[in-house]
């Protein structure tokens, strides 16, 4: 029996391979099959932004500064974490370089890197989107609980970064 591959490549998924098969009757016999190429990757949607990212998780688009110098979520463990270039405040939380926590729907939970205003800056381990007196809140946990007005994050902020000489974070 002797056999021949002819092969064709599609768009950048995968090759599909004609295989020729000549048995003793001399007749031709045809099957084709698809497999993966492997220098031509499938296309990879594009990344979402960090503000498209938590628009739908249900949480404000201004959570985090405009110019973070990127993001990395991972969908299984609904991990996420946040590089911000410096330290810097934003409505009243103060971000460190990287921040993590557990993106769910409407809800960033053990949080590690943002803190909030009271008397000192106390740690944030948890944001979420409340109803109250009719209006939505943006509420924090931690070792304090606050409420802020959800309007204060509704847009991005630029900001600048600051510098601490007492490692307040």
């Amino acid at each position: 029996m002797t056999e021949s591959i002819i092969q064709s490549t599609f768009v950048h998924t995968c090759t599909l391979s004609h295989l020729y098969t000549a048995d003793n009757t001399k007749n031709l016999n045809k099957r084709i099959f698809w497999r993966p190429t492997q220098n031509n990757p499938p296309p990879q949607p594009p990344p979402k932004s960090l503000p498209e990212l938590l628009k739908e998780h249900d949480l404000p688009l201004g959570l985090f500064p405009k110019n973070i110098t990127g993001y990395n979520f991972d969908v299984n463990t609904r991990k996420i974490t946040v590089d911000v270039p410096g330290i810097c405040d934003v409505s009243g939380l103060r971000f460190s370089n990287t921040v993590t926590g557990c993106l769910e729907r409407g809800r960033l939970n053990h949080i590690k890197g943002i803190r909030t205003e009271s008397l000192t800056w106390e740690e944030v381990h948890c944001i979420e989107i409340k109803l109250r007196k009719g209006k939505l809140h943006l509420h924090l946990t931690g070792k304090v609980d606050k409420l802020r007005r959800l309007d204060e994050f509704a847009t991005l902020k630029d900001v600048q970064t600051k510098s601490f000489t007492f490692g307040i974070l």
